[in-house]
């Protein structure tokens, strides 16, 4: 458990067990998926079976990589386009600024044009669907 601020609220690191993990989804209503490697939460998510029917109606945040693994295309860390989750029809480019040009005109040619979020350093969006 993590300690909340709110006495009304309760705050559960995820399982690393695939079963409990998937009860913890069922329950919640919120869901927060960090920051970290892209990759190493693409490979993760993948093991769940029904991770679109489980988050389905439920708050879901993603900070930097979190974010990028449920856009449908981002920019990773050495500048490549790489293929999200697609939870959300979008390209996202974290950690944006203009010396990173190159990759956003990369992002901006690969797939179907999808509106594409830069997020420069501690910026963030909300996005609603």
């Amino acid at each position: 458990k993590i300690q909340s601020l709110s006495p009304n609220m309760q705050c559960i690191l995820a399982s690393k067990d695939s079963d409990c993990f998937m009860n913890q989804l069922r329950q919640a209503r919120t869901v927060f998926i960090g920051g970290g490697s892209t990759a190493v939460l693409k490979t993760k998510l993948k093991e769940i079976p029904s991770l679109t029917y489980l988050l389905a109606s439920k708050f879901i945040v993603g900070t930097s990589a979190g974010a990028c693994v449920l856009s449908t295309y981002y920019v990773n860390d050495q500048q490549e386009v790489c293929s999200g989750m697609g939870f959300l029809p979008l390209k996202i480019f974290c950690h944006y600024d203009e010396t990173k040009d190159a990759a956003l005109n990369q992002l901006k040619k690969i797939g179907q044009k999808k509106l594409i979020v830069l997020l420069p350093e501690a910026d963030f969006a909300e996005i609603s669907f």
